[in-house]
């Protein structure tokens, strides 16, 4: 007989009265023997369901207490797409790395990938500071070495958005004054693989200029689908044009629709999510995969709410909202079909960590709401003339 994950506590039972009760005697009988094995497996086919089911409630439990928002950003994402090189008897190069504007952030760390050559000799040097304040010094003694290392970074808040990372390179031949002090044979390399990582507290994000100041360099600007409307498009166009001005390089994204295929490559399924199948059905991590329902549009966003499905901006048309409400609710569906107090679970983790779907869609409005746990910069289909103020610095409002 094999143990069976939907069998009720009482069928359990039945199978476990139905095996004799143990032998008086000295030597035990097979039956006896086997009784508290099944009983364990079964019970653990029952109790395994039951977590399942369970586990996704406590996963968007999760989700909506995990407040915070992670960053990473390279050097080639901030523009310097080439090798930054020092050379000379003393070089200094400031680096202004962003985050959130007057928000205190997590977790922040520079993994600074850097060589040097030191063929000429002399007395060489690298010191690294953050917001001006020594924080790496290293004297140099070989021909050649790596200085790549990870630099914890302070956490305070930054009112003008940004920490500020400096360093300088020191190479002197002679300590005569009026020697030749060149060496062209000396020099430090920092590559632009060089990348900031940091988080911050979601619940700080108070207002759009501080949203705005917290979007990445590539922001992903979110839109209902390939045809719009003039008015969407005419918006989400405007949107685009404010971020490049901004020195930003926007990417805009269709709003998924079933028979798109879409890369799953870079998607992981928590096991607990398994049960549900719209999740179940996104494991395997098809390079081309077709989407099947709508539900499994918004398992999309809830695995991909901090990376390939993340999304900065949303153009809210009508559009929009149904499409999104449609994908959230055929979820809801499946996940209140594995547990009922799951699907309680999730409808409320719609309502805060989604909120997107509830707010009014007033014809010019820009404001803030909540997508998938991250905060948004929402744009109404008729809102793109306000598109300018989303850049006025922190303060001003």
């Amino acid at each position: 007989m094999q143990p069976s994950a939907n069998l009720s506590p009482e069928e359990i039972m039945r199978v476990l009265n139905r095996i004799s009760e143990p032998s008086h005697s000295r030597m035990p009988s097979r039956s006896s023997l086997f009784r508290p094995l099944l009983a364990t497996v079964l019970l653990s086919a029952v109790t395994a369901s039951a977590w399942s089911a369970d586990g996704v409630g406590r996963h968007f439990l999760q989700m909506a207490s995990d407040q915070s928002v992670m960053r990473q950003v390279t050097l080639k994402e901030l523009g310097i797409t080439n090798p930054i090189i020092f050379t000379g008897a003393e070089s200094q190069r400031e680096l202004f790395l962003p985050v959130p504007a007057g928000v205190p952030v997590m977790n922040a760390s520079l993994q600074f990938n850097a060589s040097y050559l030191r063929a000429d000799g002399g007395r060489t040097s690298m010191a690294l500071s953050i917001d001006g304040y020594p924080t790496v010094a290293r004297r140099l003694a070989e021909d050649q070495g790596d200085l790549s290392q990870g630099i914890a970074i302070p956490g305070q808040a930054r009112n003008d958005g940004f920490v500020k990372f400096g360093i300088t390179w020191s190479s002197v031949i002679s300590e005569t004054v009026c020697s030749d002090q060149r060496a062209p044979g000396n020099a430090l390399r920092v590559e632009p693989s060089s990348r900031f990582t940091y988080s911050y507290d979601r619940s700080a994000i108070k207002s759009i200029a501080t949203a705005w100041s917290a979007l990445p360099p590539n922001p992903v600007l979110l839109v209902s689908g390939r045809n719009l409307t003039p008015d969407a498009y005419d918006t989400a166009w405007r949107m685009g044009l404010t971020l490049k001005r901004a020195g930003k390089r926007p990417r805009w994204m269709a709003l998924p629709a079933v028979g798109d295929t879409v890369n799953l490559s870079a998607i992981s399924v928590p096991p607990e999510l398994r049960v549900v199948p719209s999740f179940a059905s996104l494991m395997n991590g098809d390079a081309q995969y077709k989407i099947k329902n709508n539900a499994e549009i918004a398992a999309l966003f809830i695995l991909g709410n901090q990376g390939q499905f993340r999304a900065d901006l949303v153009v809210a048309d009508a559009a929009m909202n149904t499409n999104l409400r449609n994908a959230m609710n055929a979820l809801g569906a499946e996940i209140q079909a594995s547990s009922p107090d799951s699907g309680a679970i999730f409808q409320n983790w719609l309502k805060t960590d989604v909120a997107i779907l509830d707010q009014p869609n007033q014809a010019d409005q820009v404001r803030l709401a909540s997508f998938v746990g991250s905060p948004v910069i929402m744009v109404a289909a008729k809102g793109g003339k306000n598109a300018p103020l989303c850049s006025i610095p922190c303060g001003a409002r």
